[in-house]
């Protein structure tokens, strides 16, 4: 009795996180000491399925109640009593029965889910990395003399090179390269082309302690 105690203690205190309930019909019963289930846990967790898929998870080996939910979707589903086992999933109308037939599921899922159109994404992480060189260049743009001036606009690549970045020459801007690079890594392409010609250095002038621009015609 008490290996039996200390072996459900152990079962509590390694079981799963409960879930959320969600609003969807897709259920995914497990059991703790299930190695098959562990098998569907592993897929789930390499592949993030639970970002891209809505279900939710019920224990059944700790859980009457969900036992008993299992039990009426098998019938439901014409699994013999003698069969019943986990892991199981239930779509809301049919009965997954097994890690293989579970796996091939959520795949089936993830390969017909609306995939994300690269140029809204591009265009989000665009507003986000001029959000942050904003913040960058309103901190590194001071001045006392003209000649504490300078434009990086240079230094930075399509899309961000359609005006004037003014900046003190003696600005920690690092933190540009790497707000530009963290960019360019999910959007290598140019989305966007601009006809600017930058400030020459004599255009550049110290005005109430801020670079500006001071066009010469």
């Amino acid at each position: 009795m008490l290996l039996i105690a200390i072996a459900i203690v152990f079962i509590i205190k390694n079981k799963r996180p409960v879930e959320n309930n969600k609003e969807t019909p897709i259920v995914l019963y497990y059991g703790e000491t299930c190695p098959h289930c562990k098998i569907v846990e592993s897929f789930l967790k390499e592949n993030k399925i639970a970002e891209k898929v809505d279900f939710n998870e019920k224990e059944v080996f700790l859980n009457k109640k969900n036992y008993q939910e299992l039990s009426q979707k098998a019938t439901f589903c014409k699994i013999d009593p003698s069969s019943i086992g986990v892991p199981l999933l239930w779509d809301g109308s049919r009965c997954f029965s097994g890690s293989e037939e579970i796996i091939n599921f959520f795949k089936e899922k993830i390969d017909t889910a609306p995939q994300e159109d690269p140029s809204s994404i591009c265009e989000a992480n665009k507003k986000n990395a001029d959000s942050e060189l904003k913040s960058v260049f309103e901190k590194s743009n001071y001045c006392n003399a003209d000649s504490d001036c300078i434009d990086i606009e240079s230094m930075l690549s399509c899309p961000f090179d359609c005006k004037s970045f003014l900046v003190n020459k003696n600005a920690d801007i690092e933190s540009v390269r790497e707000i530009t690079k963290k960019y360019y890594s999910t959007c290598p392409e140019c989305p966007t082309t601009c006809s600017f010609s930058p400030p020459r250095q004599e255009e550049i002038v110290c005005r109430d302690k801020k670079c500006i621009e001071n066009r010469i015609n």
